[in-house]
């Protein structure tokens, strides 16, 4: 009974979760209100767990495009969410995402960390799945708020991604 238990709780687990591979052509950085497009592309890697179909969990890295010199000013992010999917139809789901941020990797020739404080980011879209077929797309506008810890000015980085996802 025991081994029939583990592997029903094992196959939902499976069975609810999805991977997400993504890029992000729209990048956009802006400093007191004022918006500035980046050049060159983001990428996104991430997992979700559903629970019930509507609700989820789900964390993210998302790379920030280089502006190619050692005084890099965006940070990569990891974004650990909560995510609810509304349906839309019969293969559309609205999305909606509200999490933190934790500014990864390195910036003005540190690492994020030293430079930025975890904050939060939210950010919905709209995704595309077939029933019954395991691949679907995704097309996400999310917003990461930013704060150094030494400066206090609002700053916050937008993108705009199209995500693969694979549901198993």
């Amino acid at each position: 009974m025991k081994k029939i238990t583990l592997l029903v709780i094992a196959v939902t687990t499976i069975a609810t979760s999805q991977l997400k591979v993504g890029i992000s052509p729209v990048n956009i950085y802006s400093l007191e209100g004022v918006f500035t497009a980046q050049d060159g592309m983001g990428f996104s890697v991430g997992y979700e767990k559903m629970f019930m179909g509507l609700v989820g969990a789900g964390a993210e890295y998302t790379t920030s495009p280089a502006n190619g010199d050692d005084d890099d000013y965006l940070p990569d992010f990891l974004f650990a969410y909560s995510v609810v999917r509304i349906p839309v139809g019969t293969i559309f789901r609205a999305v909606a995402k509200l999490g933190l941020n934790m500014p990864m990797g390195s910036v003005y020739g540190g690492t994020a960390s030293d430079y930025f404080d975890p904050t939060l980011s939210y950010g919905g879209g709209l995704r595309f799945k077939l029933p019954l077929f395991p691949v679907g797309l995704e097309a996400l506008y999310t917003i990461h708020n930013m704060k150094e810890k030494e400066v206090d000015l609002e700053q916050k980085f937008n993108t705009l991604s199209i995500n693969a996802t694979y549901s198993f």
